[in-house]
């Protein structure tokens, strides 16, 4: 798809309302909604269901099957299963074009990414975007040595003073400004005096191949910055920042 799906919160509580009111013989639709409900176009455009004859899959983007009859229809009360106050929806299939950059075959390897952050009082939530990825092997072959890493440009205003770093214990890098003051270049406008700083961490990375054992959490990789070490459950684990 080249398309991306945006959700509103606000828009699904409108939608419970209304699914609440409809089945609930002691409330009237005329009086909560006296202008009508129209379903949102974003619920009835969510990619839900794939088509199958294409060779996608029957299930895609996750969904609250209200009724429980396995079909998405938002008229029967489903709706986009999503975090946050807003999200943002990609599907995208390393098959679906020309590699121009690195010249090769497609893979098959399907990404479904959600993006999604919250309208919050706490300054540090409120300039938090969060980002899950559901990476699905579409190819009939095994991958052997399958990495995940992420491109990204983290410039602070004016790029030319700007540092990276790392804070491997917590799974994070970062990039700063190389002074207290972020100053205009290449025609781009600094962000001056205290200027900001930007984080990228990693909290729950990929499971770790089952081994039947609960990892340690002894301080090596992958261990010290991963999840689900020595807490007594079985092949929970999950990598973190490993390079």
């Amino acid at each position: 798809y080249d398309q991306v799906w945006s959700i509103l919160r606000t828009d699904v509580d409108q939608h419970l309302a209304w699914i609440a009111c409809a089945t609930d013989p002691n409330c009237n639709l005329d009086t909560e909604f006296p202008d009508g409900y129209t379903v949102p176009p974003s619920f009835l455009n969510w990619p839900a269901v794939g088509d199958v004859e294409a060779g996608q899959a029957l299930y895609l983007a996750p969904f609250v099957d209200y009724d429980g009859d396995g079909n998405y229809d938002p008229y029967s009360g489903d709706y986009p299963c999503v975090p946050g106050d807003q999200t943002l929806y990609v599907i995208f299939n390393d098959k679906a074009d020309a590699h121009t950059q690195s010249g090769a075959q497609g893979i098959g390897v399907e990404v479904h990414m959600m993006a999604f952050a919250y309208a919050s009082a706490d300054p540090a939530l409120a300039q938090t975007v969060f980002v899950h990825y559901k990476v699905i092997n579409r190819s009939n072959q095994t991958l052997e040595e399958f990495r995940f890493a992420h491109f990204a440009d983290l410039d602070i205003g004016c790029t030319e003073d700007d540092h990276m770093g790392s804070d491997v214990g917590r799974s994070l890098v970062y990039a700063v400004n190389g002074d207290d003051t972020d100053q205009d270049c290449l025609g781009i406008e600094g962000y001056g005096d205290q200027p900001p700083a930007f984080g990228m961490a990693i909290l729950q990375g990929p499971l770790m191949d089952p081994d039947g054992i609960d990892n340690t959490d002894e301080p090596s990789l992958p261990a010290f910055n991963g999840t689900g070490y020595n807490d007594s459950v079985v092949d929970n684990e999950r990598h973190g920042l490993n390079n």
